[in-house]
């Protein structure tokens, strides 16, 4: 893990999110979900969601990509280019981003043969849009953690 991602991570971790809502929408077949989360930066309503987007935006949408590309498995006939022993790099992570409608986004379908089906869009005003299909509930985990319920950690190659 270069320096960047290190400083990327700890970003990501140091600005503080409160969760405004969450919806989780079954499939038909019962077995995957469509998760959505609207969180919000800061902690409380003395922090300026506005001014923590301004340093933070980019560390966060890195740290849910992460965890979105460690967490990902294959599905179907991707499995033919997955590596367990893969690491989202930053090229991985720049080519996912996009500025649409004035918010910064993530978007990545499948990735090293990983299915991550994670969308992420940082509006100006701090709020944050988190959607996953096919990943079970797994973004209410990782909020959860980002919100300090279990500890997380940058560590050499990755998150723990």
């Amino acid at each position: 893990m270069t320096e960047t991602e290190q400083e990327l991570f700890r970003t990501g971790v140091s600005a503080g999110i409160r969760t405004i809502s969450t919806d989780i929408t079954e499939s038909l077949d019962r077995e995957s979900f469509l998760v959505k989360a609207q969180l919000l930066f800061g902690l409380s309503d003395e922090e300026d969601p506005e001014e923590i987007a301004e340093w933070a935006a980019h560390g966060f949408l890195y740290l849910i990509a992460s965890l979105s590309f460690s967490e990902a498995t294959p599905r179907g006939v991707s499995d033919i280019e997955y590596s367990e022993a893969d690491e989202l790099s930053l090229d991985d992570f720049i080519a996912g981003l996009s500025f649409r409608n004035g918010n910064l986004c993530y978007e990545v379908d499948y990735l090293h043969g990983r299915c991550i089906k994670t969308d992420i869009c940082i509006m100006p005003d701090g709020h944050i849009d988190v959607q996953t299909r096919g990943r079970g509930q797994q973004l209410l985990h990782w909020i959860r953690r980002l919100q300090g319920e279990k500890k997380m950690s940058v560590i050499q190659g990755g998150i723990s």
